[in-house]
């Protein structure tokens, strides 16, 4: 089975792993948005998987413009989505779960507003 979710944001530079000045404060505070930005969405999903996968392998699909971010400061600031799928009890998040996450850049052109 597979279970796809649509974010419409890139982790913060406060989330990413060369994010050394932001303060522990901010961290938190962003990462929990991004928790329950990702828990609300696997909430509006039409059906849930059944809970605790036993083996999952996990892909970014990035969509940027610009510079791509770098893939391991990528899947470090994507850690609070995980955590969100921790706690809407889909997976469990340990190594012999999550074998692999893998990440995918698609360019797009920058839009003005």
């Amino acid at each position: 089975m597979t279970l796809e979710v649509d974010l419409p944001f890139l982790p913060p530079p406060e989330l990413r792993g060369n994010s050394r000045n932001a303060h522990w404060s901010v961290r938190h505070r962003k990462a929990r948005a991004r928790r329950d930005a990702v828990a609300v969405r696997l909430r509006e999903l039409p059906e849930l998987p059944d809970p605790l996968w036993e083996a999952v392998i996990i892909t970014y699909h990035v969509r940027y413009c610009g510079k791509p971010i770098d893939r391991d400061n990528l899947i470090m600031g994507m850690k609070p989505a995980l955590d969100a799928l921790k706690g809407e009890v889909i997976l469990e998040d340990s190594p012999e779960v999550v074998r692999h996450i893998d990440v995918t850049y698609t360019p797009v052109a920058r839009v003005d507003i």
